[in-house]
């Protein structure tokens, strides 16, 4: 039985993205065009 996307995603990506905002991280959306980090200024 092969194994489509939508269940690894449930089964692997969905806790660990909740584990890491557990932990402080900020999860960004990949379909939002919010560009908070191609917008920074970089330090040199």
């Amino acid at each position: 039985m092969p194994l489509n996307l939508g269940s690894e995603r449930a089964t692997v990506q969905d806790p660990l993205i909740g584990y890491a905002v557990e932990i402080g991280w900020a999860y960004l959306c990949p379909w939002k065009k919010n560009g908070s980090l191609r917008n920074q200024e970089r330090a040199i």
